[in-house]
């Protein structure tokens, strides 16, 4: 498993780069982990679908293998803005000035304490205490990744209920892939009601990575 797959020099405009993302999880040291979340499984899956397809970007890669299926326009990083609906809310364009002096403040404080004991590595519990812009769910909402100037993959797919239904009957999955989302494996561990939150509030996951609601 990838427990610490981000470098500790990681920021927003890094998340959002594939290439970056890509040479990083290469990288990244393995660590065995069972039972916890797996924040960049998508990534990685992205990554291979853009090695196998010989695309130049992942957006490309997604949308080259549901062309043949009609739902190129359905499944998507990045589409048309008028189909692209904005998560929970779009993000603040401005933020006031005392919540600037808080977070630079915490900043300042957290180096002076961390900064000779820093990992080179974060999990990603570390990244969110040390860049919580990183891991915004509204991250999608930003105009880089509707734009598809960058790609978040595995966090900026955008698909409705019947477009993943047309998907997944269309026969181009193998049912020996459906199959393993049917038995549960049992909830994962979190560390925190946040990191709940972030997963739809819902821990009970199948043995192929589907959340089951």
């Amino acid at each position: 498993g990838l427990a610490r797959p981000f470098r500790s020099e990681i920021d927003f405009k890094a998340v959002c780069s594939e290439k970056w993302m890509e040479e990083t999880l290469a990288a990244a040291p393995f660590s065995s982990c069972t039972g916890v979340p797996c924040w960049v499984l998508g990534a990685a899956l992205g990554a291979l679908l853009r090695r196998v397809t010989g695309h130049e970007s992942v957006t490309a890669a997604v949308a080259a293998s549901l062309a043949p299926l009609g739902l190129a326009d359905d499944i998507v990083y990045a589409g048309a803005d008028k189909r692209m609906a904005h998560i929970g809310f779009q993000r603040l364009e401005e933020v006031c000035i005392p919540v600037i002096w808080e977070m630079l403040e915490a900043q300042t404080l957290q180096r002076m304490t961390e900064e000779r004991t820093m990992e080179p590595w974060l999990s990603w519990q570390d990244l969110a205490q040390q860049q919580p812009w990183c891991v915004d769910p509204l991250l999608v909402n930003s105009d880089v990744l509707r734009t598809a100037k960058g790609c978040a993959s595995g966090r900026g797919l955008r698909a409705s209920a019947s477009a993943i239904c047309r998907l997944l009957s269309s026969g181009v999955v193998p049912r020996a892939v459906l199959q393993p989302g049917l038995s549960r494996t049992g909830p994962l561990r979190v560390d925190s009601m946040e990191e709940w939150r972030s997963l739809s509030r819902c821990l009970e996951f199948s043995s192929a990575g589907w959340q089951l609601f």
